[in-house]
């Protein structure tokens, strides 16, 4: 009961202290969680990270959430086990419910390759890489990782993400991460960051680096669980790095532009 006034007390807190939403211009009326709680073994996710959001945007985007919680449970070596594969299972039932379609996508065989990975101890290893090019799961992962980007700007410059900024986005399952892309993301962004409550971290669930002008861009590798990686970089004046970005890598969206884009491209069939 005191844990559960605390937290009301906590997100009246946050939701006091903010004009509009995280993700748009909506006045918020719900606390988001970013990374979600269903992202964590258990449910058991230590405090931090959390924004003022609309219903709207909070719940308009779960899908994504589900998404991101499942595929980062993919382990590439070995096969899940314990909870993490009990996790994994239990996320399918709301995956089909809020998206039907992709776990035949995804589950296809010829989306499978296997491969060798290089440990920390330079041994090679086999593992299974997931060929991430099927539309539902593409769209459901740029939007999560916009998420997270809008998230950690707004952590760290100090202000939402205005609306006529946005998020380039990138993001890797469990072997998609070469280790030479990883050091080239790596030396751009030094300072660490993670879910800390007391002694208690979320390193080996949630953890990221990322750099920061703290006025109109924040550029971020997170992992979760080591098995997915993202990479967002949140702007206020995107025009202006187009130029410098190849957009055949990246995809970009647009601030307050979350849950039209999964709503137009799922009715339209779109990517």
């Amino acid at each position: 009961m005191g844990e559960r006034k605390g937290n009301k007390r906590r997100h009246s807190a946050i939701l006091e202290k903010e004009s509009r939403c995280v993700y748009c211009a909506n006045v918020p009326t719900t606390v988001e969680h970013m990374p979600p709680i269903s992202m964590f073994r258990s449910r058991l996710r230590l405090r931090g990270l959390e924004f003022a959001s609309c219903e709207s945007c909070n719940v308009g985007t779960k899908s994504a959430d589900v998404i991101a919680g499942f595929v980062s449970r993919i382990q590439p070596t070995g096969g899940p086990k314990g909870l993490m594969f009990e996790e994994l299972f239990k996320f399918l039932g709301t995956i089909d419910q809020l998206v039907p379609g992709f776990r035949s996508e995804f589950s296809r065989e010829e989306k499978v390759e296997r491969v060798l990975v290089s440990g920390s101890d330079g041994r090679l290893s086999n593992a299974i890489r997931v060929n991430a090019d099927g539309p539902l799961l593409r769209r459901h992962m740029t939007i999560f990782t916009a998420k997270m980007g809008m998230a950690l700007y707004r952590e760290h410059v100090g202000t939402s993400l205005p609306l006529d900024g946005g998020v380039y986005t990138k993001w890797f399952l469990n072997a998609g991460l070469s280790d030479g892309a990883a050091k080239a993301f790596l030396s751009k962004m030094p300072i660490p960051g993670e879910l800390r409550q007391g002694r208690q971290i979320s390193t080996a669930q949630f953890a990221y680096r990322y750099n920061c002008d703290g006025k109109s861009i924040l550029m971020a590798l997170a992992g979760f669980h080591s098995n997915l990686h993202i990479f967002a970089l949140a702007t206020s004046w995107p025009d202006k790095l187009r130029f410098m970005l190849d957009d055949s890598y990246m995809d970009f969206v647009k601030a307050g532009t979350l849950v039209a884009r999964l709503k137009e491209n799922s009715e339209n069939g779109l990517v």
